[in-house]
Protein backbone atom coordinates (compact mmCIF):
# COMPACT_ATOMS: atom_id res chain seq x y z
CA UNK A 1 0.00 0.00 0.00
CA UNK A 2 2.82 2.43 0.55
CA UNK A 3 4.26 2.08 -2.46
CA UNK A 4 1.01 2.45 -4.14
CA UNK A 5 0.13 5.47 -2.05
CA UNK A 6 3.57 7.54 -2.87
CA UNK A 7 3.14 6.72 -6.70
CA UNK A 8 -0.31 8.46 -6.09
CA UNK A 9 0.65 11.32 -4.02
CA UNK A 10 3.70 12.51 -6.35
CA UNK A 11 1.45 13.10 -9.14
CA UNK A 12 -1.43 14.66 -6.42
CA UNK A 13 0.94 17.68 -5.67
CA UNK A 14 2.04 18.60 -9.06
CA UNK A 15 -1.79 18.88 -9.80
CA UNK A 16 -3.00 20.45 -7.07
CA UNK A 17 0.09 23.47 -7.49
CA UNK A 18 -1.43 23.87 -10.98
CA UNK A 19 -4.31 26.79 -10.25
CA UNK A 20 -7.06 25.41 -12.24
CA UNK A 21 -9.89 27.69 -10.41
CA UNK A 22 -13.19 27.90 -12.00
CA UNK A 23 -14.03 30.74 -12.30
CA UNK A 24 -11.59 32.49 -13.86
CA UNK A 25 -11.05 29.15 -15.79
CA UNK A 26 -7.72 31.09 -17.11
CA UNK A 27 -6.46 28.32 -19.01
CA UNK A 28 -5.48 27.05 -22.72
CA UNK A 29 -4.21 24.32 -24.30
CA UNK A 30 -0.42 25.93 -23.86
CA UNK A 31 -1.19 26.15 -19.91
CA UNK A 32 1.77 24.77 -18.16
CA UNK A 33 -0.90 21.50 -16.52
CA UNK A 34 -1.03 20.74 -19.95
CA UNK A 35 2.82 20.89 -20.62
CA UNK A 36 3.14 18.58 -17.76
CA UNK A 37 0.61 16.24 -18.66
CA UNK A 38 2.46 15.84 -21.92
CA UNK A 39 5.52 15.12 -20.17
CA UNK A 40 4.31 12.81 -17.50
CA UNK A 41 2.15 10.77 -19.96
CA UNK A 42 4.82 10.63 -23.23
CA UNK A 43 3.81 7.21 -24.18
CA UNK A 44 0.89 8.10 -24.53
CA UNK A 45 -1.31 9.43 -28.19
CA UNK A 46 -2.39 12.74 -27.17
CA UNK A 47 -4.68 15.55 -28.26
CA UNK A 48 -5.43 18.85 -27.32
CA UNK A 49 -8.65 20.68 -28.13
CA UNK A 50 -9.05 23.80 -27.12
CA UNK A 51 -12.77 24.68 -27.54
CA UNK A 52 -11.97 28.56 -26.20
CA UNK A 53 -12.83 29.97 -23.45
CA UNK A 54 -10.90 28.13 -20.91
CA UNK A 55 -12.54 25.14 -22.06
CA UNK A 56 -9.51 22.68 -23.00
CA UNK A 57 -9.77 18.41 -23.63
CA UNK A 58 -6.56 16.46 -22.84
CA UNK A 59 -7.26 12.93 -24.74
CA UNK A 60 -4.31 10.08 -24.56
CA UNK A 61 -4.62 7.22 -25.55
CA UNK A 62 -2.37 4.23 -25.49
CA UNK A 63 -2.86 0.63 -27.35
CA UNK A 64 -7.17 -0.05 -28.04
CA UNK A 65 -8.50 0.00 -24.41
CA UNK A 66 -12.39 -0.32 -24.54
CA UNK A 67 -12.88 1.55 -21.56
CA UNK A 68 -12.37 5.45 -21.07
CA UNK A 69 -11.78 7.24 -17.48
CA UNK A 70 -12.78 11.19 -17.78
CA UNK A 71 -11.47 13.63 -15.27
CA UNK A 72 -11.88 17.15 -15.19
CA UNK A 73 -9.37 18.94 -13.56
CA UNK A 74 -10.66 22.47 -13.02
CA UNK A 75 -11.79 23.42 -9.59
CA UNK A 76 -14.13 25.59 -7.86
CA UNK A 77 -12.46 28.95 -6.52
CA UNK A 78 -10.45 28.65 -2.99
CA UNK A 79 -12.74 31.21 -1.21
CA UNK A 80 -11.90 33.43 1.46
CA UNK A 81 -7.82 32.02 2.24
CA UNK A 82 -8.62 32.67 5.79
CA UNK A 83 -10.53 30.02 6.07
CA UNK A 84 -7.98 27.70 5.20
CA UNK A 85 -5.42 26.18 7.36
CA UNK A 86 -2.40 26.11 4.28
CA UNK A 87 -2.38 27.56 0.86
CA UNK A 88 -4.79 25.80 -1.38
CA UNK A 89 -2.55 25.06 -3.87
CA UNK A 90 -0.20 23.68 -1.68
CA UNK A 91 -1.07 19.31 -0.70
CA UNK A 92 -0.64 18.86 3.19
CA UNK A 93 -0.08 15.20 3.94
CA UNK A 94 -1.20 14.20 7.33
CA UNK A 95 -1.84 10.62 9.20
CA UNK A 96 -5.06 9.41 7.25
CA UNK A 97 -5.91 12.18 4.57
CA UNK A 98 -4.38 14.74 2.30
CA UNK A 99 -5.67 18.04 1.65
CA UNK A 100 -5.46 20.76 -0.75
CA UNK A 101 -7.63 22.45 -3.82
CA UNK A 102 -9.26 19.67 -5.57
CA UNK A 103 -7.58 16.75 -4.07
CA UNK A 104 -11.12 15.54 -4.13
CA UNK A 105 -12.77 16.99 -6.83
CA UNK A 106 -11.21 15.71 -8.74
CA UNK A 107 -7.67 15.81 -8.94
CA UNK A 108 -6.82 12.93 -6.70
CA UNK A 109 -8.97 10.90 -9.27
CA UNK A 110 -6.22 12.17 -11.85
CA UNK A 111 -3.42 11.23 -10.01
CA UNK A 112 -4.57 7.51 -9.85
CA UNK A 113 -4.53 6.87 -13.10
CA UNK A 114 -1.41 9.20 -13.79
CA UNK A 115 -0.08 6.38 -11.04
CA UNK A 116 -1.58 3.59 -12.92
CA UNK A 117 -0.53 4.58 -16.30
CA UNK A 118 3.15 4.12 -15.12
CA UNK A 119 2.71 0.38 -13.44
CA UNK A 120 2.92 -0.86 -17.28
CA UNK A 121 2.36 -0.20 -21.00
CA UNK A 122 -1.41 -1.68 -20.71
CA UNK A 123 -3.85 -0.12 -23.07
CA UNK A 124 -5.46 2.84 -21.51
CA UNK A 125 -7.15 6.26 -22.32
CA UNK A 126 -7.46 9.61 -20.31
CA UNK A 127 -9.64 12.06 -20.64
CA UNK A 128 -9.21 15.23 -19.04
CA UNK A 129 -11.67 18.12 -19.13
CA UNK A 130 -11.70 21.93 -17.84
CA UNK A 131 -14.84 23.42 -17.59
CA UNK A 132 -17.11 20.88 -15.21
CA UNK A 133 -17.08 23.06 -12.10
CA UNK A 134 -18.13 26.32 -14.58
CA UNK A 135 -21.28 24.43 -15.41
CA UNK A 136 -20.41 24.73 -19.29
CA UNK A 137 -19.86 20.57 -20.42
CA UNK A 138 -18.96 21.79 -23.60
CA UNK A 139 -15.72 19.67 -23.40
CA UNK A 140 -17.96 16.43 -23.65
CA UNK A 141 -20.42 17.48 -25.89
CA UNK A 142 -18.04 17.69 -28.22
CA UNK A 143 -15.95 14.80 -27.57
CA UNK A 144 -19.03 12.88 -27.94
CA UNK A 145 -20.43 14.95 -30.79
CA UNK A 146 -16.74 14.04 -32.99
CA UNK A 147 -18.21 10.05 -31.97
CA UNK A 148 -15.07 9.85 -30.26
CA UNK A 149 -16.69 8.34 -26.56
CA UNK A 150 -18.74 5.86 -29.38
CA UNK A 151 -15.45 3.77 -29.34
CA UNK A 152 -15.40 2.66 -26.17
CA UNK A 153 -17.86 0.32 -24.66
CA UNK A 154 -18.05 1.90 -20.73
CA UNK A 155 -16.70 5.48 -19.26
CA UNK A 156 -15.79 5.52 -15.92
CA UNK A 157 -16.51 9.37 -14.73
CA UNK A 158 -13.83 9.59 -11.24
CA UNK A 159 -16.35 11.73 -9.55
CA UNK A 160 -16.40 11.20 -5.18
CA UNK A 161 -18.51 8.16 -4.42
CA UNK A 162 -16.30 6.74 -2.27
CA UNK A 163 -15.28 4.34 -4.50
CA UNK A 164 -18.84 2.45 -5.14
CA UNK A 165 -20.07 1.94 -8.90
CA UNK A 166 -22.95 5.02 -9.11
CA UNK A 167 -25.31 5.04 -11.82
CA UNK A 168 -27.93 7.21 -10.88
CA UNK A 169 -27.69 10.81 -10.14
CA UNK A 170 -29.61 14.00 -11.11
CA UNK A 171 -29.96 16.19 -13.59
CA UNK A 172 -29.44 19.71 -13.27
CA UNK A 173 -30.69 22.98 -14.80
CA UNK A 174 -29.79 26.66 -14.12
CA UNK A 175 -32.01 29.58 -15.86
CA UNK A 176 -32.02 33.35 -15.73
CA UNK A 177 -34.96 35.36 -15.38
CA UNK A 178 -34.93 39.14 -16.26
CA UNK A 179 -38.16 41.05 -15.17
CA UNK A 180 -38.50 44.27 -16.78
CA UNK A 181 -41.25 46.24 -14.93
CA UNK A 182 -42.61 50.32 -14.82
CA UNK A 183 -40.86 52.52 -12.83
CA UNK A 184 -42.08 54.91 -11.08
CA UNK A 185 -43.76 56.78 -7.44
CA UNK A 186 -44.50 54.26 -4.97
CA UNK A 187 -48.32 56.02 -4.63
CA UNK A 188 -48.54 55.22 -8.64
CA UNK A 189 -51.11 52.29 -8.09
CA UNK A 190 -50.65 51.03 -11.82
CA UNK A 191 -46.62 51.48 -11.55
CA UNK A 192 -47.21 49.16 -8.38
CA UNK A 193 -48.69 46.34 -10.53
CA UNK A 194 -46.16 46.35 -13.05
CA UNK A 195 -43.33 46.53 -10.63
CA UNK A 196 -40.46 43.98 -11.41
CA UNK A 197 -40.11 43.25 -8.36
CA UNK A 198 -43.56 42.44 -7.38
CA UNK A 199 -43.61 39.95 -10.56
CA UNK A 200 -40.79 38.57 -9.32
CA UNK A 201 -41.73 37.78 -6.12
CA UNK A 202 -45.30 36.28 -7.15
CA UNK A 203 -43.30 33.59 -9.52
CA UNK A 204 -41.33 32.57 -6.74
CA UNK A 205 -44.13 32.20 -4.31
CA UNK A 206 -45.61 30.20 -6.79
CA UNK A 207 -42.91 28.14 -7.81
CA UNK A 208 -41.88 27.57 -4.64
CA UNK A 209 -45.58 26.24 -3.97
CA UNK A 210 -45.62 24.06 -7.13
CA UNK A 211 -42.43 22.33 -6.16
CA UNK A 212 -43.24 21.52 -2.76
CA UNK A 213 -46.77 20.25 -3.68
CA UNK A 214 -45.42 18.33 -6.31
CA UNK A 215 -42.51 17.12 -5.26
CA UNK A 216 -42.62 16.75 -1.80
CA UNK A 217 -40.21 17.87 0.88
CA UNK A 218 -37.90 18.83 -1.86
CA UNK A 219 -36.64 15.26 -2.22
CA UNK A 220 -37.08 14.74 -5.65
CA UNK A 221 -36.58 18.32 -7.25
CA UNK A 222 -34.10 20.33 -5.23
CA UNK A 223 -35.25 23.74 -5.91
CA UNK A 224 -33.37 26.70 -5.22
CA UNK A 225 -33.84 30.51 -5.55
CA UNK A 226 -29.90 31.27 -5.44
CA UNK A 227 -29.64 35.04 -5.89
CA UNK A 228 -32.14 37.90 -6.41
CA UNK A 229 -32.11 41.22 -6.98
CA UNK A 230 -34.17 43.89 -7.98
CA UNK A 231 -35.66 47.69 -7.69
CA UNK A 232 -33.71 50.94 -6.14
CA UNK A 233 -35.62 51.98 -3.10
CA UNK A 234 -38.32 52.04 -1.36
CA UNK A 235 -40.35 54.61 -2.68
CA UNK A 236 -40.07 53.58 -6.05
CA UNK A 237 -41.59 50.54 -8.33
CA UNK A 238 -38.91 48.61 -9.61
CA UNK A 239 -37.82 48.77 -13.24
CA UNK A 240 -35.97 45.83 -13.14
CA UNK A 241 -34.95 42.32 -11.23
CA UNK A 242 -33.46 39.27 -11.65
CA UNK A 243 -33.17 35.78 -10.40
CA UNK A 244 -30.63 33.00 -10.69
CA UNK A 245 -32.29 29.72 -10.11
CA UNK A 246 -31.39 25.85 -10.44
CA UNK A 247 -33.11 22.82 -9.88
CA UNK A 248 -31.55 19.29 -9.38
CA UNK A 249 -34.60 16.56 -10.72
CA UNK A 250 -34.33 12.59 -10.27
CA UNK A 251 -32.69 10.44 -12.65
CA UNK A 252 -35.91 9.26 -15.15
CA UNK A 253 -37.34 12.82 -14.34
CA UNK A 254 -38.42 14.99 -17.27
CA UNK A 255 -36.55 18.22 -16.79
CA UNK A 256 -38.14 20.21 -20.35
CA UNK A 257 -41.98 19.53 -18.63
CA UNK A 258 -40.88 21.12 -15.30
CA UNK A 259 -39.13 24.02 -16.77
CA UNK A 260 -42.53 24.54 -18.70
CA UNK A 261 -44.57 23.91 -15.82
CA UNK A 262 -42.14 26.83 -13.57
CA UNK A 263 -42.56 29.32 -16.88
CA UNK A 264 -45.87 28.67 -16.80
CA UNK A 265 -46.25 30.55 -13.26
CA UNK A 266 -44.89 34.02 -14.33
CA UNK A 267 -48.02 36.38 -14.14
CA UNK A 268 -49.41 37.31 -17.22
CA UNK A 269 -48.61 40.49 -16.83
CA UNK A 270 -45.04 40.38 -16.65
CA UNK A 271 -42.10 41.12 -18.81
CA UNK A 272 -39.84 38.80 -18.51
CA UNK A 273 -36.90 37.08 -20.49
CA UNK A 274 -35.89 33.58 -19.80
CA UNK A 275 -32.40 31.99 -20.41
CA UNK A 276 -31.39 28.36 -19.28
CA UNK A 277 -27.48 28.91 -19.04
CA UNK A 278 -26.75 24.98 -18.41
CA UNK A 279 -28.85 21.70 -18.78
CA UNK A 280 -27.47 18.97 -17.21
CA UNK A 281 -29.85 15.76 -17.79
CA UNK A 282 -30.40 12.75 -15.06
CA UNK A 283 -28.95 9.27 -15.23
CA UNK A 284 -30.11 8.06 -17.22
CA UNK A 285 -31.73 10.03 -19.59
CA UNK A 286 -35.04 9.87 -20.69
CA UNK A 287 -33.67 7.93 -24.13
CA UNK A 288 -30.72 5.78 -22.50
CA UNK A 289 -31.18 3.31 -19.50
CA UNK A 290 -28.63 1.96 -17.29
CA UNK A 291 -28.45 -1.59 -17.98
CA UNK A 292 -25.05 -1.86 -19.89
CA UNK A 293 -23.72 -0.07 -17.09
CA UNK A 294 -25.28 -2.45 -14.45
CA UNK A 295 -24.03 -5.72 -16.26
CA UNK A 296 -20.46 -3.80 -16.30
CA UNK A 297 -21.25 -3.97 -12.30
CA UNK A 298 -21.76 -6.91 -12.24
CA UNK A 299 -19.24 -8.48 -14.30
CA UNK A 300 -16.66 -6.48 -12.45
CA UNK A 301 -17.88 -7.07 -8.91
CA UNK A 302 -17.83 -3.75 -7.86
CA UNK A 303 -19.99 -2.15 -5.18
CA UNK A 304 -22.45 -0.80 -6.71
CA UNK A 305 -23.18 2.67 -4.73
CA UNK A 306 -26.75 4.28 -4.29
CA UNK A 307 -28.45 7.57 -6.41
CA UNK A 308 -26.80 10.67 -5.56
CA UNK A 309 -28.31 14.05 -5.60
CA UNK A 310 -25.29 16.08 -7.63
CA UNK A 311 -24.74 15.70 -11.29
CA UNK A 312 -21.89 14.47 -13.38
CA UNK A 313 -21.09 14.35 -16.75
CA UNK A 314 -21.37 11.11 -17.03
CA UNK A 315 -24.90 11.94 -18.26
CA UNK A 316 -23.57 13.69 -21.06
CA UNK A 317 -21.52 10.28 -22.25
CA UNK A 318 -25.43 8.49 -21.56
CA UNK A 319 -27.04 10.89 -23.62
CA UNK A 320 -24.92 10.34 -26.30
CA UNK A 321 -25.32 6.43 -26.29
CA UNK A 322 -22.13 5.44 -24.57
CA UNK A 323 -22.69 3.50 -21.15
CA UNK A 324 -21.17 5.86 -17.97
CA UNK A 325 -20.77 5.23 -14.70
CA UNK A 326 -19.16 7.58 -11.85
CA UNK A 327 -16.70 6.00 -9.37
CA UNK A 328 -13.89 7.47 -7.72
CA UNK A 329 -11.82 8.50 -4.41
CA UNK A 330 -13.39 10.40 -1.49
CA UNK A 331 -17.02 12.13 -0.56
CA UNK A 332 -18.95 14.84 -1.93
CA UNK A 333 -19.20 16.42 1.23
CA UNK A 334 -15.17 17.16 1.23
CA UNK A 335 -15.67 18.76 -2.30
CA UNK A 336 -15.89 22.48 -2.44
CA UNK A 337 -14.85 23.32 1.06
CA UNK A 338 -11.73 24.95 2.53
CA UNK A 339 -9.14 22.68 3.36
CA UNK A 340 -10.89 19.85 1.19
CA UNK A 341 -9.20 16.66 1.49
CA UNK A 342 -9.38 13.28 0.77
CA UNK A 343 -8.30 9.74 2.44
CA UNK A 344 -5.40 8.01 1.59
CA UNK A 345 -7.60 4.56 1.64
CA UNK A 346 -9.72 6.29 -0.56
CA UNK A 347 -6.98 7.43 -3.17
CA UNK A 348 -5.20 3.98 -3.29
CA UNK A 349 -8.65 1.70 -3.06
CA UNK A 350 -9.73 4.15 -6.09
CA UNK A 351 -6.39 3.22 -7.88
CA UNK A 352 -6.35 -0.51 -7.40
CA UNK A 353 -10.43 -0.59 -8.98
CA UNK A 354 -8.97 1.45 -12.04
CA UNK A 355 -6.11 -1.43 -11.76
CA UNK A 356 -8.49 -4.05 -12.29
CA UNK A 357 -10.99 -2.31 -14.44
CA UNK A 358 -8.00 -1.43 -17.25
CA UNK A 359 -6.33 -5.23 -16.66
CA UNK A 360 -5.18 -6.71 -20.44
Amino acid sequence: MTNILNNILAPLKDLVAFDTQNPPRNLSKESEIFSYLCDTLSDFNIKLYDHTDGRVSFYAKRGTPSILFNVHIDTVPAGNLSDWDHPPHELQIHTDTVSGLGSCDIKGAAACLIALSKVDTRDLALLFTTDEEGASGLCIKEFTNAGLASEYTQVIVAEPTNCEAVIEHSGFVSVHMDFKGLAGHSSNTDALKLSATHHLVQWANSTLDYVNKEYADNTKARFNLGKITGGVKSNISAAEAFANWSARLDPGSDTENFLENVKGLIPESADVSWRASFYGPPLPTKEFDNSAAQKYIDTHGLTKGAAVGFWTEASLFNASGTPALVLGPGDIKQAHTANEWVRKDQLVKAYEIYELLSRP
